[in-house]
């Protein structure tokens, strides 16, 4: 998915938009209400997700995400997409981030 497809659906009910950046990284902004499970901790804490939901997945560009696609499609979520160009693309459109340091 591309960053004007992301920022159309991240606040839908139906929808969970997935952080797997590291918590420093994530203290410096994240899409705002989305959901931080470190990439390292995605197989252990798939569980706390609802694979009845549309998953969104996203890091810094696009790589770590597309792991952890990777991830949840073996763990048996079907509803999932790669936000390619991740933090990266969300910021340069100027979307609605929180917890942003100046």
């Amino acid at each position: 998915m591309k960053a004007d497809e992301v920022f159309k659906i991240h606040g839908d009910a139906n929808v969970t938009v997935v952080d797997v950046r590291t918590g420093l990284e994530r203290r410096g902004g994240h899409i705002a209400g989305s959901v931080h499970i470190p990439l390292q901790q995605l197989a252990e804490r798939a569980g706390e997700l609802d694979t009845a939901k549309d998953i969104i997945v996203y890091c810094l560009s696009g790589t770590r995400s597309a792991m952890g696609v990777h991830i949840l499609r073996k763990r048996g979520f079907a509803k999932v997409q790669n936000f390619s160009g991740g933090w990266l693309a969300w910021k340069f459109r100027g979307f609605p981030v929180e917890g942003e340091k100046t």
